[in-house]
């Protein structure tokens, strides 16, 4: 959510918002668009509202569905909302942005990104961090370390999408840009928090400074 209004305020004209969850009371610590009042409603729906309130000239869709199997090619392609705007919205998008906390369909979307040669940004987990000024880093997603949810996502594109990577060696890049956390000493319980899908925040809070800086 605060990716995607950053985005509206720097005067992007068109934007795609892809969930189908709603708000709910455990995203007012940290969800730009839980409030009160917005409790049950759909979150892409009630941030397409203020996002217009912001710039009543961007063309913003909600397109209320989660990213599976079953639809991430329409996603990434734009077939899933050609007959949705005002016909702003570049089909394909010129730029995906990955926000996914579920490790398979987190790797589906990537993959797609890859196989139709659109640009995917992704962000790792949050969850148990607390500083953002130490923990936080950007670089590519072949060698996002610290961040358990990055971690289970290469291993979910290369075991179960097929992905390859443009370079092959240790540390050569996929040309994925990454937003992550690394472990600290403040925080350094994410790790055992982590399961097998990398979201230690099922299991530790999030902070608010730390979900903002990373979008």
């Amino acid at each position: 959510s605060w990716a995607a209004e950053a985005l509206v305020r720097t005067g992007v004209g068109a934007v795609v918002l892809v969930d189908l969850d709603e708000v709910c009371v455990s995203n007012i610590n940290r969800q730009l668009c839980a409030t009160q009042g917005a409790v049950g409603k759909p979150k892409a729906s009630v941030l397409a509202e203020r996002f217009r309130e912001v710039n009543p000239d961007v063309d913003v869709i909600p397109l209320l569905e989660f990213v599976d199997e079953s639809n991430v090619d329409d996603i990434v392609t734009g077939a899933a909302w050609a007959h949705l705007g005002s016909g702003v919205v570049s089909s394909p998008p010129a730029v995906v942005l990955d926000a996914i906390d579920d490790v398979r369909n987190k790797a589906r979307l990537i993959a797609a990104c890859h196989n139709h040669g659109i640009r995917c940004v992704t962000c790792g987990g949050a969850g148990g961090a607390l500083d953002p000024a130490a923990s936080l880093r950007r670089g590519d997603l072949a060698v996002a370390g610290g961040d358990a949810l990055l971690k289970a996502t290469r291993r979910a594109l290369k075991d179960n999408c097929g992905f390859v990577p443009p370079v092959t060696g240790n540390g050569a890049p996929w040309g994925i840009p990454a937003v992550y956390c690394v472990q600290t000493n403040t925080d350094k319980s994410r790790a055992s928090a982590a399961d097998e899908y990398g979201r230690a925040c099922d299991k530790y809070g999030s902070a608010v400074c730390v979900t903002a800086s990373m979008g």
